[in-house]
């Protein structure tokens, strides 16, 4: 795979994302969560820490969890990706918050984040998941997650 190839979810990839239905290894789901229509092949293989990353994205592709978005063009700028739409409903927005604090937990702190993952799932408002974020960030920082802290910290305030 090209490195200049930007990758990004799918119907598909977006429900394995938002539902679990097809029960990825953790490994794969947590390329297929960086995987956000921005990123590149070199951009993702500095991020995790694995030999197999170009199998892994053929595979995500393959399966249909991931598509092609953009080559990069000759300038060496990525084209411009779909941009990060914000549900205007309030049910939806929290519905994604609770889903992104569980499954970036699960994919960057692992099973140390049981007790907030278990948290989130009982989160029944934005509010109850506000309270949250600072234990989220923490773990998120103490694991994995510490070069996209800040990126992934947006992204949640966004939906909240």
């Amino acid at each position: 795979m090209d490195d200049g190839v930007v990758l990004a979810k799918t119907p598909k990839g977006v429900e394995e994302f938002e539902r679990r239905t097809c029960g990825l290894p953790p490994r794969i789901r947590q390329i297929l969560i960086l995987a956000d229509g921005k990123r590149d092949r070199a951009t993702l293989s500095s991020m995790v820490n694995t030999q197999d990353l170009d199998g892994i994205l053929d595979q995500l592709v393959n399966d249909g969890f991931l598509a092609t978005v953009a080559a990069q063009a000759e300038s060496g700028k990525a084209a411009a990706a779909p941009a990060f739409e914000v549900p205007v409903d309030p049910q939806e927005r929290h519905k994604l918050a609770r889903t992104f604090v569980i499954n970036t937990t699960e994919a960057f702190v692992g099973v140390f984040g049981t007790g907030l993952i278990e948290q989130a799932r009982k989160a029944q408002t934005s509010d109850d998941l506000r309270r949250l974020v600072d234990d989220w960030h923490d773990a998120i920082v103490a694991g994995a997650g510490k070069k996209r802290a800040a990126e992934m910290n947006s992204h949640l305030m966004a939906l909240l």
